[in-house]
């Protein structure tokens, strides 16, 4: 992909490092790309360039997508502390970036020991994409399929689902037979993933955030993300796939909260392009009206989904479901009113066991739940440890969902 974007430039000689290569064969080349993984690899082609008999000075680092130095992933930590021993002080670098946040410039100055700096800031918002949260009870898998098929296919564009956990995504992946992207795959698989969804006219992606960086795609209309937001800057990477070049044109970004996780950038109730303005720019107190932008459905109300939205009972009614059915012996015992409650779906943990919302722990009257009823409760992450239900304690609606 790099590559590619480099061959405008006729002119320049440009060549991804590969460590089995003989370093003599980088010398005749303008620009060597070295993926973050691989710097230590390159730390001997670094001196071999600087030797007398070569002297093929490092004019310049140049450092893409910059904002990941600052992200403290332990993956990554070693290869930035490998560039800052390899490179030092004396070679210029230049630090490109979307999304670095104004908080940010100083610091990384200070880990490369860079005394002298100029900062070139454009806008951080991107101005046509619409925010749609939604924090409430929901099917993932129908969520996903549901804006797909009521919005991207019938326009004849593409939508890319971002998840924050590899196993959801392979998991929706296989469901809903769409394409797969995500770090640990072959670097074949990941190629092969990313040229089949370039060709599409329409169609979907499931990924994680090793999607976001340097994907220049045309027809990008949506972008679904699902879970927690580990940070702002992911967030932000991951929208800024929609409409690439095309800034006329309005994006959609639906933001899947799923309930009873913890959610510290983006909520139901702070406009999303506000979060993003004061995280990146250090702008406080702004919403979509004060940046110019198209309204979230956090400062537009008419734009919110209502509650079950993507739950199956407001799918088509003649929607094939497989329904996996369990049979259990009737012992012939009499029923408890906790057992009766279940069979007609007539419950409520904090109305059973006389609890107070935000007040009691719930963890203790769990235990009867475990074994059948609630596994599938806990799998879908209502119950976020073993202190709190907090899926109970969101509304009545959860509850006695």
């Amino acid at each position: 992909d790099m590559k590619e974007k480099f061959s405008d430039l006729q002119e320049l000689a440009v060549e991804i490092f590969d460590s089995e290569k003989e370093y003599e064969y980088y010398t005749t080349c303008d620009v060597i790309i070295v993926q973050l993984e691989k710097v230590k690899e390159a730390e001997g082609l670094v001196r071999y360039l600087h030797l007398e008999k070569v002297f093929k000075y490092i004019r310049r680092l140049v450092l893409d997508e910059a904002h990941i130095i600052m992200e403290h992933r332990p993956f990554r930590a070693a290869s930035i502390m490998k560039i800052v021993e390899i490179f030092g002080n004396d070679i210029p670098k230049l630090f490109l970036s979307a999304t670095f946040p104004r908080l940010f410039e100083s610091r990384i100055c200070r880990i490369f020991e860079i005394k002298d700096w100029r900062v070139h800031r454009g806008e951080t918002i991107r101005r046509n994409i619409g925010h749609i949260v939604v924090h409430d009870m929901f099917d993932v898998t129908r969520a996903v399929k549901q804006i797909y098929e009521s919005e991207i296919k019938p326009n004849q564009t593409k939508g890319i689902v971002f998840v924050y956990k590899r196993s959801l995504g392979i998991e929706l992946a296989q469901d809903l037979k769409w394409l797969l992207f995500h770090g640990n795959m072959l670097s074949e698989e990941k190629g092969k993933a990313y040229r089949e969804f370039a060709k599409l006219e329409e169609g979907m992606i499931i990924a994680t955030s090793a999607f976001s960086h340097g994907v220049d795609l045309r027809g990008i209309s949506h972008v679904i993300t699902v879970g927690q937001m580990i940070n702002i800057m992911d967030f932000q990477q991951v929208v800024g796939r929609m409409w690439r070049g095309e800034p006329d044109k309005i994006g959609r970004s639906y933001i899947l909260l799923l309930p009873g996780k913890k959610h510290e950038s983006i909520t139901p109730s702070v406009c999303v392009n506000g979060a993003l303005s004061s995280h990146l720019d250090g702008k406080e107190e702004e919403n979509c009206r004060s940046l110019g932008c198209v309204s979230c459905s956090v400062c537009d109300e008419s734009k919110r989904i209502d509650v079950g939205a993507f739950t199956h009972d407001s799918l088509n009614s003649d929607e094939e479901m497989e329904v996996k059915v369990i049979e259990v012996e009737d012992s012939g015992a009499e029923l408890s009113e906790l057992q009766v409650n279940f069979r007609e779906c007539q419950f409520n943990i904090l109305k059973l066991y006389g609890l107070m919302p935000k007040k009691e722990q719930v963890a203790d009257s769990l235990g009867v739940y475990t074994n059948v009823f609630f596994s599938t409760v806990i799998n879908h992450g209502l119950i976020i440890d073993s202190a709190v239900c907090h899926g109970c304690l969101l509304s009545n609606f959860h509850a006695h969902r």
